[in-house]
């Protein structure tokens, strides 16, 4: 079990994970992190991710946090766009128009962000103070992998496949099979990869797994019952 709050060397006070001075006798608890470095953030979530989340949650200024949202909110309205393209071929209905899916994808941070005072109210009550802008930012920067990893693929799979690997009209499935099979590979590994740091990202808050793994959950079924709706 990981350790969410710092213990005051002067007093022993147990303090919230995000303070900088006890909130009993004032002694600073730790270095202070003006910025999150972003290249540093995104190398060292792959091996040490707890601690990463609590540099990312210790940081003043969640500095990054809007270019991450608004890719983000790209990756969500692509993927609701190809969902709704697949639903629209199996189904012989019209296909989707982009705006709707942007649309849909700012709903997807909005929901983001709701969870994320869900989840200070209910760390509350197992006395675990949070504080919201902190659980935003560590979701936020567990779907990183995800964002980064699409932005590098999209112009091999528009080369690739054109406007179809949007559209499945036809299927690139039927345009070029094993290419569309590893690709959907690749980005499957990615999506797989961006839950577990969601699953970590709670767990640095909560140090309680069973608890992150369900909360995660609720998220994740929230996220793709939008999507498939």
């Amino acid at each position: 079990m990981i350790k969410n709050t710092l213990t005051c060397n002067i007093c022993k006070k147990e303090n919230p994970l995000y303070s900088l001075n006890c909130i009993n006798c004032q002694s600073f608890l730790r270095s202070k992190i003006a910025n999150i470095d972003f290249w540093d953030i995104a190398w060292k979530i792959l091996y040490e991710p707890v601690l990463t989340f609590q540099k990312i949650i210790q940081a003043d200024k969640k500095n990054y946090l809007i270019l991450i949202s608004f890719l983000i909110l790209i990756r969500f309205s692509f993927l609701d766009y190809i969902i709704t393209n697949i639903k629209a071929s199996i189904y012989h209905t019209n296909e989707a128009t982009f705006n709707l899916s942007l649309l849909k994808g700012t709903f997807i941070i909005l929901t983001i962000t709701l969870f994320s005072y869900l989840l200070t109210y209910v760390l509350k009550l197992i006395k675990i103070q949070t504080r919201p802008k902190d659980n935003f930012t560590i979701l936020a920067f567990s779907f990183l992998p995800n964002v980064i990893s699409s932005i590098f693929l999209l112009p091999f799979q528009i080369a690739l496949f054109g406007l179809y690997w949007f559209t499945f009209n036809p299927s690139p499935l039927i345009i070029k099979p094993l290419q569309s099979i590893i690709f959907y590979i690749i980005e499957l590994s990615f999506i797989i990869w961006s839950i577990f740091l969601i699953i970590i990202s709670i767990y640095t808050q909560s140090s309680k797994l069973l608890l992150s793994i369900f909360l995660s959950f609720i998220l994740l079924i929230t996220l793709i019952m939008i999507l498939i709706n």
